[in-house]
């Protein structure tokens, strides 16, 4: 739960797994660098609890109290809670996820959002991960069908996998005027043509495609 909750919005240097450090570093980038921990994304509250009582009950994890499955997963729904109301950035950059990280981190958003939360939301930077046409198509579906991420004005979507299939759905959600407060979107460095975002892009007032 620690960890899970520790990663719901801190940014990608932020985590240090302290047994990966060679104990040659000199300086804080170095410590950074080499003791970077490994993520998963964040989960919303329902399955985290599901896949911790599970485990219990599989004799994965053990508590010295069964009754306490239900008080962990209670911090960590607070937590979740408290922090996705209260975020204004969230940088999930360089972590290695790929498309089946990105759809559940799109159900955490989804979660978060109907709850109230991500509403103050203005930076989503996803650079330099392995997400696909699936990560593309589930965030806009979300913006289209649940009107998430009102005030998000930069999106960064550089360096991923996303093909024409990722890049036609975004096209199809700044076409319907989702996400009305962004101003940036970062395709470049990706499979798919950005052709498509950025002409949906050139209808709206303001709105920057960058391709470089």
């Amino acid at each position: 739960m620690e960890c899970c909750a520790s990663g719901l919005v801190k940014d990608d240097g932020a985590l240090i797994r302290l047994s990966k450090l060679t104990g040659e570093e000199r300086d804080y980038t170095q410590v950074c660098r080499n003791g970077k921990s490994d993520r998963a994304p964040p989960r919303p509250p329902a399955p985290f609890a599901d896949g911790l009582a599970s485990d219990v009950e599989r004799g994965v994890k053990k508590f010295t109290n069964k009754g306490d499955v239900g008080l962990v997963s209670g911090i960590y729904e607070e937590a979740f809670t408290k922090v996705m109301h209260a975020a204004t950035t969230l940088y999930y950059l360089r972590l290695g996820w790929d498309d089946a990280a990105g759809v559940v981190l799109c159900e955490a958003l989804r979660s978060a959002h109907a709850h109230g939360g991500l509403r103050e939301l203005e930076t989503l930077d996803l650079d330099r991960n392995k997400l696909g046409d699936q990560t593309a198509a589930a965030l806009a579906a979300l913006v289209q069908e649940e009107g998430a991420l009102p005030k998000l004005k930069s999106l960064n979507l550089g360096n991923n996998q996303i093909g024409e299939a990722g890049m036609a759905a975004l096209a199809a959600a700044i076409r319907g005027g989702f996400l009305p407060a962004c101003t940036l979107i970062h395709l470049g460095d990706n499979p798919g043509s950005a052709a498509p975002v950025r002409e949906a892009a050139a209808q709206r007032e303001g709105m920057l495609i960058y391709e470089g």
